[in-house]
């Protein structure tokens, strides 16, 4: 449900910054590949689509962000789980089946416990947020 609500939401800002892109493609470089003799679909290869390319990544870069706050709002109003159900949980007071992963524990040596080059080094192994709730 999350990811069909933000495709509809992102879909808006590239179609329309698209068909601005193409709109504003100069006359005279359509003229240029016309007057070559090429057909439609490399007019549009190689003159259509180089001069729509910038507005249509701003469309993509706009909605990125429309789709962040999309899916975090989707997931605060009925999700299982998500962002926005961990938010939930926080602001209830509940606590959350989510932690910091932060890779495999250090080798300890005797009683003096980790090696003494190991300690000024970050943990090995990938770190994120690991969640449980699924």
């Amino acid at each position: 449900m999350k990811i069909s609500v933000a495709v509809y939401a992102i879909f808006w800002p590239i179609l329309i910054n698209t068909i601005y892109g193409v709109a504003m493609t100069e006359p005279m470089r359509l003229d240029a590949a016309r007057s070559m003799h090429w057909r439609w679909w490399r007019r549009q290869v190689f003159v259509t689509l180089p001069s729509a390319t910038p507005s249509i990544l701003t469309g993509i870069r706009i909605s990125v962000g429309i789709a962040l706050v999309v899916i975090i709002s989707t997931e605060l109003l009925g999700a299982r789980y998500g962002v926005g159900t961990i938010l939930v949980q926080y602001t209830a007071g509940r606590p959350t089946r989510c932690r910091l992963r932060r890779g495999p524990r250090p080798r300890r040596r005797g009683r003096c416990g980790v090696l003494a080059h190991d300690a000024g080094r970050a943990p090995p192994g990938p770190v994120g947020l690991r969640c449980l709730t699924r």
